[in-house]
């Protein structure tokens, strides 16, 4: 390994390129890492994407001499309920997503809530883990919530949350995501690509509750679990 690498530094046509060839050099270990500790399908399309937009955001970046600005928003206020399930499907189930994530340990839960489209409860599904930050908290959860909608076979879907750049992402609306959620967002892309309906709303957390309780017993208990025709008892008072 260590002879191969020096061929990569000393090359003469690398040389001046050592930069991309080890930002495509650690996209493809990155995937390979996958397949072996994850079972993750490789994706051949999905890793040459993602390597060729690190080697222009970096060279872009290494290029410029000009101070990168900081992007802010104004805080969301999100929709109201009815807009955001207006003109459902009949069959459509509704998923509400949230996490719970802390900064100091990157304890991270993620807390799934599953109704019909008349509201009636049907599951909960929590997970546990560690992360980053919460925007990559908050883009697993979205991935599970296709996850198991496809594993419960529904393919009509509207799922809510309160993690509006990533939903952002999802409808085509920014580009503000981490390069890293990125690859994790585009695997949610693949799996709904099969669904005959999707919507995804952004809702802020006053109607995400059940989903944040389960989210902040998920990270405190270090707990996974899927509950499904019954109440888990840490929801038994939303019930």
């Amino acid at each position: 390994m260590a002879d191969w690498v020096s061929k990569w530094l000393n090359y003469v046509t690398l040389k001046d390129k050592v930069v991309n060839v080890f930002t495509i050099a650690w996209c493809i270990w990155r995937d390979r890492c996958s397949f072996i500790f994850q079972d993750k399908a490789l994706n051949h399309h999905s890793t040459f994407r993602i390597a060729m937009k690190l080697v222009i955001e970096t060279e872009q970046y290494l290029n410029s001499d000009e101070t990168q600005p900081v992007i802010t928003s104004t805080p969301p206020t999100g929709l109201d309920f009815a807009a955001a399930t207006s003109n459902l499907p009949q069959d459509c189930i509704i998923i509400y997503s949230d996490v719970s994530f802390h900064k100091n340990t990157k304890f991270s839960g993620i807390g799934l809530i599953m109704n019909d489209n008349a509201g009636n409860y049907l599951g909960c599904k929590t997970i546990s883990g560690i992360t980053r930050d919460a925007e990559e908290a908050e883009s697993l959860a979205i991935l599970e919530v296709v996850l198991w909608a496809r594993e419960k076979g529904k393919d009509k879907v509207c799922l809510i949350s309160d993690a509006k750049l990533v939903l952002d992402y999802l409808n085509n609306n920014n580009n503000q995501i981490c390069w890293f959620n990125n690859s994790i967002l585009d695997d949610c892309k693949s799996v709904i690509s099969s669904f005959s309906f999707i919507r995804f709303e952004f809702l802020n957390r006053s109607f995400t509750n059940m989903a944040d309780t389960a989210a902040k017993y998920c990270r405190n208990s270090r707990g996974n679990g899927q509950w499904f025709g019954y109440t888990p008892n840490f929801l038994t008072a939303w019930m």
